[in-house]
């Protein structure tokens, strides 16, 4: 019996899903051969068996025109859906509904061309009423839980997926991927954790299932089975990019790479493929191998913000400056309203000396950044060492102080507040601040040389020289050890 096919199915096995359901008795759906009874209504019921809709739809055009009955308006709507012309089906499910209010099936198929017109909440205030008479109708109950899921009602999204499963393994997979298509990945999982139990040789199950896993941090758990998955079809792209991100999120470069080009022979223009094959590379040492896969898709999808990050991070490790700086330049003049571009390239431009185009970059990541306080602090302090560089201690020092009380375990932002309250003559400040970040990180070398002088600048000397010689102690250590000196 075909499920999706209810008119076929009810003609041949008397209205089940139907069943428990009081309906007018003018509806001649009521009786499984009264939809015979009427040669055109048979004759659409065959057409529409061998799939020839439109022929059937002439057929009921004029069967409504001679006849007008819930039947034929019924049959009419389905006729029209399956041409993928909802609207038209929706205003004979409706007609069918003015004929026989209590028309399940008009009903049924109304909620349900509603949901394929992205009508949710319509679709919702048709089908709810009726949930409980869904329990034998798979595709209206799977087009509930969509509609519940694009409004965002996701309790009641998950209690109608778990129905689902009382029509079995296959269908409970198909209105799981609803929740992973909507990256609702934990409202997936018991669903998918069922579902794979039920279908252990099911590759596509086992594969969402560590989609889920992965999606939620579980990475760990993941394993199992997406080897499972990776067994079971082992010549499948997406398993194997998951396989690749995986390994690559535990910092195994080289499986990640050998994961990432297999699946990459398969589907050789997946952005996606090259883009984490840029990231494993990058993670390898390999950066010449890595930018070649990133130019190449810069030039493929040249409007990723994120594709121009990884190019820029690349040229940074390999150390090389010019194409470091051109990179920079670029993502910053091309993605204006992106914080990452504006704040990660703003850096680098800093690195490399190229401050005026760098202040005006993190300038716009600190704009960027409202509601993002990591983001902010970072692009605040980044802003204020450039001004620092520039000369211009008067507007570094408020973004310091930002910093510093934005979060009150930062060192670096105290050391260079403290620095930059020496260059403008705030001694006091200095100490005060200074005195904090050497509290909090005593091996400062950097906090102790500068508390010497501004120690120094208030004429307290003893102090002073016990800070040049806490300085001078952990230069000598850190000279032992090959760590080098203070920067």
């Amino acid at each position: 019996m075909n499920c999706r096919n209810p008119w076929i199915r009810l003609a041949t096995a008397g209205c089940c899903f139907l069943a428990g359901v009081v309906l007018p008795a003018a509806s001649a759906a009521q009786d499984p051969n009264a939809v015979f009874s009427n040669p055109r209504h048979r004759k659409a019921t065959e057409l529409m068996r061998a799939g020839n809709y439109a022929r059937a739809e002439a057929v009921l055009d004029a069967a409504v025109k001679a006849e007008p009955t819930p039947d034929a308006y019924g049959l009419l709507g389905y006729a029209r859906e399956n041409q993928n012309r909802f609207a038209a089906a929706e205003r004979a499910y409706r007609e069918s509904m003015r004929l026989a209010p209590g028309f399940l099936f008009a009903r049924v198929r109304l909620g349900i061309v509603l949901t394929k017109q992205k009508r949710n909440r319509e679709s919702i205030a048709v089908l709810q009423p009726i949930e409980t008479a869904l329990h034998r109708h798979p595709e209206a109950l799977f087009h509930l839980c969509l509609a519940y899921l694009e409004t965002g009602d996701f309790a009641k999204a998950v209690a109608a997926a778990e129905k689902m499963e009382a029509f079995g393994p296959e269908m409970a997979l198909r209105v799981a991927k609803l929740f992973v298509w909507k990256e609702r990945f934990p409202e997936s999982l018991p669903l998918l954790s069922r579902v794979a139990k039920a279908s252990p040789g099911s590759a596509e199950a086992n594969f969402l299932l560590a989609t889920a896993l992965f999606r939620t941090g579980q990475t760990g758990r993941m394993w199992p089975y997406l080897e499972k998955a990776n067994r079971l079809d082992p010549d499948s792209a997406p398993t194997l990019l998951l396989y690749g991100s995986g390994l690559l999120a535990e910092g195994k470069f080289s499986r990640a790479r050998e994961r990432l080009l297999q699946a990459q022979r398969l589907q050789p223009q997946d952005p996606r493929l090259r883009f984490l094959l840029g990231k494993a590379l990058i993670g390898e040492g390999d950066h010449a191998g890595a930018i070649a896969q990133l130019e190449a898709l810069v030039k493929q999808d040249p409007d990723k913000p994120e594709v121009h990050l990884l190019l820029l991070s690349a040229y940074r490790s390999k150390g090389d400056i010019q194409a470091t700086t051109r990179q920079a330049r670029q993502a910053v003049r091309k993605f204006p309203g992106h914080l990452e571009s504006q704040l990660e390239a703003g850096m680098d431009l800093q690195t490399v000396g190229e401050f005026e185009v760098a202040e005006q970059a993190l300038r716009r990541a600190v704009d960027l950044s409202e509601g993002k306080p990591a983001d902010r602090r970072k692009a605040r302090f980044n802003l204020a060492t450039v001004l620092v560089k520039l000369g211009r201690d008067d507007q570094a020092v408020p973004l310091l102080k930002d910093v510093v009380d934005a979060d009150p375990g930062e060192v670096n932002a105290r050391v260079e507040l403290g620095d930059s309250y020496l260059r403008t003559g705030d001694y006091e400040p200095a100490v005060q601040v200074l005195q904090e970040a050497v509290s909090q990180d005593a091996k400062n070398k950097r906090a102790h040389l500068l508390l010497g002088k501004a120690f120094t600048r208030l004429g307290r000397h003893e102090e002073a020289g016990r800070h040049f010689q806490a300085f001078q102690d952990l230069e000598t250590t850190d000279g032992a050890s090959g760590e080098g000196s203070t920067p």
